[in-house]
C-alpha cells in the first residue's frame, strides 16, 4: 500500500533544525516498506507546524502543514500542498496505466516532468480524469467530465484540442455555442465551466501547462438557480388531476408528488426505492449526494399523501416483497439494485453502478419530458415542472410557512445553509418584504400616519 505524508527528519519528539531553528519539510512517499523524501524546499520551526493526532501518533496536517500564524503561511501551505498534489496525480497517473506505483516508477514519472511537455489534447486528459474517478467510484462525476468533453468536442467543432489552446475567446465561444444549439440554461453552462477549470487546474499541477485563463467573469455564480417552485394553487391542481391508470402521466405526476411530499427526495434515489425502505411508518435510505459523508441516513414518517401514492402501488404485481416502489427502471436493472444494494455501493463493481446510472439518468429525462407535457395541459405558468422542482417547492412553501432555514437545511440534509438560501431565495425575498412591512406598519400605526 501506497502512502504519502509529510515529514521532518527527528520527528515530532526529535525534530533536526538548522542553526535558525528551523526544520526542512519534506513529502514521504512510502511503498511496500520502502520510503524516499522530496523536499518542498520549505523550511519552518516546528513549533509553527500544525502538529495532528493519528492513530497515537502526531503527524503534520497535509491541507495545513503550518499555522495561520506562522509569517507567509498562506503561500507556503499553498506550495507545499500543490507539491503534495502533484505527487498524488502522478501516483493515480501510474495506477491508471494498470502499473504498480513503485518508488522507482514514482522518480520516472518525476524526471519526465520536469521535461519540455508536447501537446497535450484536453479530451483525452480530461477522459483520463474520468477513468480514475470511475476506478474510485466516482461514476457520477466521471460520466459528467466524458460528457462535457464529448460536448466540447461537438461545440468547439473540434477533433483535437491543446490544454494551451484554452483562451476566454474559446471559452465564450462555449458558452455561446451551448446555449443556443444545445439550449443549455445557465446553470448548466456553469457546471460545465466548473469541469473545464477543474481539468485545467489539474493540468496545471502535473506541470503539463503554466497558467489557464481566469472564470472569475465566465462563471456566473448566481446565488439564485432560477427555478421558481409551484404556487399552493399550481400544486392543488396537480394534486387534484387525475391522469390515466399506469400511464406515463400517472407515473409522472405520482413520482414528483411522492418527492414532495417526502422533503424533496431526489429523483436518482427515488427511483431505486424499494420495498426494504418501507418499515412501519417510516421511509429510510441513503441519499447518493451525502454517501460519502459522515451525515446520517434520511429518514421520514409517512404521511397519509405518501400512503396513498404507496397504496396505488402496492395493488400491482410490483407492490410486494423484494421489488422496487416505482416500476419505472428495467427489469434487469431493477435486479442489480435489489440484489447489490446500489445505495450503499461500498465494494460493488463500479461497472455495475455505471449501469444502474445510466438508467436512471434515461428513466429521469424521461419523466421529465412527461411532467413537461403535463404542465401544458395544467397551463402552468412561470413553472417549468421537472423532478427537481418538486425539491424547490417544499423548500418554498416551507420557508413560507415560517420555517426556520436552519431546520430546513438540516431536513433537506443539506451540508450548510447557504445551499438551503439557494432554494428558498424568492421565498426568502417575500418573508423579508412582509417583515419590513410589519415594521413599518407599526410604526404608522403608532405614529397615527
Amino acid at each position: 500500500m501506497a502512502t504519502l505524508t509529510l515529514y521532518i527528519k527527528g520527528g515530532y519528539k526529535n525534530p533536526q533544525t538548522n542553526n535558525k531553528g528551523e526544520s526542512l519539510l519534506y513529502w514521504k512517499y512510502v511503498h511496500r516498506e520502502q520510503s524516499v523524501l522530496y523536499s518542498t524546499k520549505c523550511t519552518a520551526s516546528p513549533s509553527h507546524l500544525n502538529w495532528v493526532a493519528k492513530r497515537g501518533k502526531q503527524t503534520i496536517d497535509r491541507y495545513e502543514p503550518l499555522l495561520k500564524s506562522t509569517p507567509a503561511a498562506s503561500l507556503k501551505n499553498k506550495n507545499v500542498k500543490s507539491q503534495g498534489e502533484i505527487l498524488e496525480s502522478i501516483v493515480e497517473s501510474i495506477k491508471l496505466e494498470k502499473s504498480d506505483p513503485t518508488i522507482a516508477r514514482v522518480r520516472e514519472w518525476i524526471d519526465r516532468s520536469k521535461q519540455p511537455k508536447g501537446k497535450t489534447d484536453f479530451f483525452l486528459f480530461t477522459k483520463e480524469i474520468a477513468a480514475l474517478m470511475f476506478e474510485n467510484g466516482q461514476i457520477s462525476r466521471s460520466q459528467k467530465y466524458i460528457g462535457v468533453a464529448d460536448k466540447a468536442q461537438l461545440l468547439l467543432n473540434r477533433t483535437k484540442l491543446d490544454l494551451s489552446e484554452f483562451s476566454l475567446a474559446l471559452i465564450e465561444k462555449y458558452k455561446k455555442e451551448a446555449k443556443n444549439k444545445e439550449g443549455n440554461k445557465s446553470t448548466t453552462i456553469d457546471a460545465d465551466l466548473k469541469v473545464i477549470r477543474s481539468v485545467l487546474n489539474n493540468a496545471i499541477a502535473q506541470r503539463l501547462i503554466k497558467e489557464k485563463p481566469s472564470f472569475k467573469n465566465l462563471i456566473s455564480n448566481n446565488d439564485s438557480t432560477g427555478k421558481i417552485g409551484l404556487d399552493l394553487d399550481q400544486l392543488k391542481k396537480l394534486i387534484l388531476w387525475q391522469p390515466p391508470l399506469n400511464s406515463s402521466e400517472f407515473h409522472a405526476k405520482n413520482v414528483w408528488l411522492f418527492s414532495f411530499f417526502n422533503a424533496g427526495i431526489r429523483i436518482g434515489d427515488l427511483l431505486q426505492l424499494s420495498w426494504r425502505n418501507i418499515y412501519k411508518d417510516r421511509i429510510s435510505y441513503t441519499m447518493a449526494k451525502t454517501r460519502n459523508s459522515k451525515r446520517p441516513n434520511v429518514s421520514f414518517q409517512l404521511n397519509t399523501s405518501t400512503q396513498k401514492i404507496l397504496d396505488s402501488y402496492r395493488d400491482t404485481k410490483n407492490g410486494s416483497g423484494n421489488s422496487l416502489i416505482f416500476p419505472l427502471l428495467r427489469e434487469d436493472i431493477a435486479q442489480l439494485v435489489l440484489n447489490h444494494q446500489i445505495s450503499d455501493r461500498g465494494n460493488i463493481d463500479p461497472k455495475i453502478i455505471s449501469r444502474v446510472l445510466r438508467d436512471v439518468s434515461a428513466k429521469t429525462t424521461s419523466v421529465n419530458k412527461t411532467l413537461k407535457r403535463i404542465s401544458k395541459i395544467l397551463l402552468f405558468e412561470n413553472a417549468r415542472l421537472t423532478t427537481h422542482l418538486a425539491r424547490h417547492t417544499y423548500s418554498q412553501i416551507a420557508v413560507e410557512s415560517g420555517k426556520s432555514l436552519e431546520d430546513l437545511s438540516h431536513l433537506l440534509n443539506h451540508s450548510a445553509t447557504k445551499t438551503t438560501e439557494i432554494y428558498t431565495g424568492n421565498a426568502r425575498n417575500t418573508n423579508i418584504d412582509k417583515m419590513h412591512q410589519s415594521v413599518i406598519k407599526e410604526v404608522n400605526d403608532f405614529v397615527n400616519l
